[in-house]
């Protein structure tokens, strides 16, 4: 199959605007393929494997580490590289088992499983490694051609005067000379390095032979090639003995000789990527590339300890080409396989990195590189020309550092990182135990795929570059999240947050209401669509985005007159509902949007929304509606006056629901894509003791970006009564202020002779309000904690039902601020023996008992005291950006048209409004 078919494939299952275009590409090239011979194990992934395993670092680096860390260290090095990845082998099986892997191998097994932005980020990594692996192999191949031994070029008989010019010239001037060939080659067609592949490891296995018969030879004394008599000491290389290199003058230490050798155990996903052509990839990929991993780990370690056990120790640190000097019949051979070798795996390295970079341009998980065109469609190569010369000139780069040495650690690290990926993919696979996760391969347990994860960061970490190399990931990483687009690749990690989100839900079953420190606002929003479900005031939408700090659940919903049994409702909600997500989406507001079409009574679709949405403790317990700014023309119209009224009957079934209420009135209201100049204020006005909810919603607004830089937040205490110091006041509410670690200026502002707090509480016991509504003005509540001390502030908090993770009744009397009024909580035995209602007004007799009972009627609603309300508010708030205060209690109008002229008066000539009546669940505490 084609590398370009290949991507045509993955752009057509994620870019349908190319639908038919890349459908016929996909169905050529699978044409192609049923028509060619299916590869079986032995040519499809055993071979390609060991190709890629045996390489420079066997022939040019494995001898000087055997002299430097001994035989025995040596061979544990081997041990704990080949371990990552025999584990990885496993966890690759399972994967590569469980359906056909496409073109992209580790890229599209991570990006398919976790998602496209670590899929992504590692996919880059592992281009980057495979690609600068081609740079290690021609650097590998030009210092064998170079190598000098004390002072003299090993001459190739008839090739002597050649390498006497080689010599002349810096290593990495060939290096880069080899590397445009190699690319020149494959940009040509991948397909002459896959016919090439047999003969190169047929050269490589001859060389492999000549060394290891050579070593035996010599061990006898029957010969010795390029060596003296001298150089054969018996058990010379046992224990470590390190020693600065001849060329780096660097001291390696143990972790920096597995750094250098780890990626001569690298080459594992040869099988992998050819999954497409291989007969039966279920078995060949987990037979061959285990049977891979065990005879060149044998290979090695036989190399080894034949080499440790019969060369000096000085041969072997300082003679990089051992192996040649010391092969039999002739030096010629295994120099010959040691450039094959080199040559062989960069070929394959820069076929498979431009197909690797070829599928990501195709996911536009690298947006500013985008290789799949038209032109690259008609090649036959499984790689369009660009991406191999754009593989080549960062290859070129790496050839540039001249040392093998100085490469290695990094492809390491990117091995490891890509390595761990693989492992945590499998693991996350089997941990959720999907349905679609039933992989041929059984020999594998997520435990050891967990095992094999940390085996690979736990080396990352030990081994040298790994901050630099996490940086890079994290940089690529936030990179991609930006870059990322909507997918539908059947990711595990979406398997992942469903699992965690039930076992969640699970385990808080029954225990559905939290202490107050606790608490976050679930907030769900009421929006007005038209036809099309654009909303229609979007200022709530804004102010629910910008709620967001409270990291609750937002659910957005639009009512909209019709029925499901009309033909096309279907369709026109799921059009109404990914308008109303779009929207959100500018909006960045991150929730849930429904559209919900009902010709039953309006408030009570309201209700049974807002009971119905969410589960369990993920339940919205705040409702946010625009004010109906319209609501005198509807009146006036008559036909349309009922339309107020299920506004106000919405508006008082929710308080007796015990959802607290936000009533958001405004214009112009700034969006996230706004930024509040410096200087700008939230203002609160603070009328009665409402738990602290007016001022938790104004901290949590304050916290998002729109307003953070320059917002500063104002308490405006309102005092209604002649004989309240303000003095006083302030001071206990700046002490109570820095209690909840909230910075606000306070301010007391008069607005005595008045009965304003009367519409923001239930002060009377004729006043037919929910629990949980306020019950004492500000003052009142601390005059009552100052003149009964922590002790009866215990008293009254003890008589309140308890909550779940709630202080004892010993230990409230520092949590003053709660017992002003009690979280609204569901009957319980306890409470059924106290009451709702005597809690409540055991609160509100001691407030009016200081009062004299000045008050003995029912006061309904008065338009006279919202004007001097409006006139205070605007007085003091000319220029705020948003004023925040109670919401009149809707229970005490005599007509719903009495509350709405109110409202209406409150707010007049007021910029943006946030009304609020809370459940008393939403208190402030002290409580740690």
């Amino acid at each position: 199959m084609t590398v370009a078919a290949e991507g045509s494939q993955v752009h057509n299952n994620n870019h349908h605007h190319h639908a038919t275009t890349t459908t016929a590409a996909a169905a050529t090239t699978t044409a192609k393929v049923e028509g060619e011979d299916k590869l079986g194990t032995y040519n499809g992934v055993f071979l390609p494997c060991l190709a890629q395993i045996v390489g420079v670092i066997f022939f040019l680096r494995l001898p000087s580490i055997t002299g430097q860390a001994g035989t025995f260290y040596t061979t544990l090095i081997i041990l704990v590289c080949v371990l990552s990845t025999f584990v990885t082998s496993l966890s690759l099986s399972a994967i590569a088992s469980n359906g056909t892997i496409q073109a992209g191998g580790p890229y599209y097994i991570i990006s398919r499983t976790l998602g496209m932005e670590i899929g992504g980020s590692l996919g880059i990594l592992f281009y980057l490694g495979t690609t600068l692996g081609a740079s290690m192999h021609v650097m590998g191949a030009v210092e064998t051609m170079t190598q000098s031994h004390h002072g003299q070029p090993y001459q190739l008989d008839n090739f002597g005067i050649f390498l006497s010019i080689v010599e002349t010239v810096p290593s990495q001037v060939w290096s880069l000379l080899l590397m445009f060939i190699i690319s020149q080659i494959v940009s040509v067609g991948s397909n002459y390095v896959t016919g090439a592949a047999n003969f190169f490891l047929a050269v490589v296995g001859l060389s492999i032979v000549s060394i290891m018969v050579g070593t035996i030879l010599f061990a006898l004394g029957l010969y010795d090639g390029n060596l003296s008599e001298d150089d054969r000491v018996f058990n010379d290389n046992l224990h470590p003995s390190y020693r600065p290199d001849s060329k780096t003058g660097l001291t390696p230490t143990f972790w920096g000789l597995v750094a250098l050798f780890y990626p001569a155990t690298t080459g594992i996903l040869a099988g992998t990527n050819r999954s497409s052509k291989l007969a039966t990839p279920n078995k060949s990929i987990p037979t061959g590339t285990i049977g891979a991993i065990f005879v060149t780990t044998l290979l090695y370690v036989l190399l080894v300890w034949l080499l440790g056990s019969v060369v000096s120790n000085e041969v072997l640190v300082f003679n990089k080409l051992v192996v040649a000097a010391i092969a039999f019949p002739s030096p010629v051979i295994a120099r010959l396989g040691v450039v094959t070798a080199c040559v062989g795996a960069a070929l394959q390295c820069m076929a498979g990195g431009p197909q690797l970079l070829a599928a990501m341009a195709a996911d536009d998980a690298i947006p500013f590189v985008d290789f799949e065109s038209e032109a690259s469609e008609q090649v036959e190569a499984e790689n369009s020309k660009r991406a191999v010369w754009f593989s080549w000139a960062i290859a070129s780069l790496g050839t540039l550092l001249g040392n093998i040495d100085h490469i290695t650690p990094i492809l390491t690290m990117f091995y490891l990182i890509m390595y761990g990926g693989i492992n945590v993919c499998c693991f996350l696979l089997a941990w959720v135990d999907s349905p679609g996760f039933r992989p041929q391969f059984k020999y594998f347990s997520r435990n050891i795929a967990l095992i094999g994860f940390f085996w690979c960061i736990g080396l990352a970490c030990e081994l040298t570059l790994c901050v630099s190399i996490f940086i890079m990931c994290y940089a690529l990483l936030k990179h991609s999240h930006t870059l990322t687009r909507s997918s539908d690749w059947g990711e595990v990690i979406d398997s992942v947050k469903y699992k965690l989100t039930t076992a969640v839900l699970a385990r808080v079953t029954g225990s559905e209401n939290f202490h107050a420190k606790n608490w976050i606002p679930q907030v769900l929003t009421l929006v007005d669509t038209d036809k099309d479900g654009h909303p229609i005031s979007s200022e709530v939408l804004a102010l629910a985005a910008q709620l967001q700090k409270g990291r609750g659940l937002n659910v957005v919903i639009s009512i909209k007159d019709g029925s499901f049994l009309g033909d096309g409702t279907f369709e026109q909600s799921q059009q109404c509902k990914k308008s109303l997500k779009a929207f959100m989406e500018k909006e960045r507001l991150m929730g849930y949007a429904k559209v919900i079409f009902s010709r039953g009574n309006y408030p009570e679709t309201v209700w049974s929304s807002v009971l119905n949405s969410g589960l369990g403790p993920v339940s919205p317990n705040i409702v946010l509606m625009s004010w109906v700014a319209d609501w005198r023309k509807l009146m006036k119209r008559g036909e349309e006056e009922e339309d107020v009224e299920d506004y106000a009957d919405s508006l008082k079934g929710l308080i007796n629901m015990r959802r607290a209420v936000c009533i958001f009135k405004g214009l112009f209201f700034p969006t996230l894509r706004d930024q509040m100049p410096r200087g700008s204020t939230i203002d609160i006005y603070w009328v009665v003791d409402d738990g602290g909810i007016c001022l938790l919603m104004s901290y949590i607004l304050s916290r998002s970006k729109v307003w953070r830089a320059g917002v500063k937040l104002r308490v405006f205490v309102v005092l209604t009564e002649a004989d309240e110091n303000p003095v006083q006041v302030e001071l206990a509410v700046v002490d109570f202020l820095q209690q909840m670690r909230i910075n606000a200026a306070v301010i007391t502002v008069d607005l005595q002779n008045s009965s304003l707090q009367d519409d923001f509480r239930a002060n009377h016991p004729s006043d037919k309000c929910p629990a949980g509504v306020p019950k004492l003005t500000v003052s009142e509540k601390f005059d009552l904690l100052d003149r009964n001390g922590d002790a009866d502030a215990a008293s009254v908090g003890s008589s309140r039902p308890s909550i779940v993770g709630s202080p004892s009744p010993q230990k409230r009397s520092n949590d003053f601020w709660h017992t002003s009024c009690g979280p609204f909580l569901p009957e319980s035995k306890s409470m059924q023996s106290v009451g709702d209602i005597s809690v409540e007004n055991d609160v509100a007799e001691r407030a009016t008992s200081m009062k004299s009972q000045k008050r003995q009627h029912r006061r309904y609603l008065a338009i006279d005291t919202a004007k001097k309300f409006n006139f205070l508010i605007r007085r003091n708030s000319p220029s705020a950006s948003l004023v925040v205060t109670h919401l009149p209690l809707l229970h005490k109008a005599s007509e719903t048209v009495d509350f709405m002229q109110y409202v209406d008066t409150m707010t007049n000539e007021i910029n943006n409004v946030l009304m609020i009546l809370g459940t008393g669940a939403e208190y402030l505490t002290t409580v740690a």
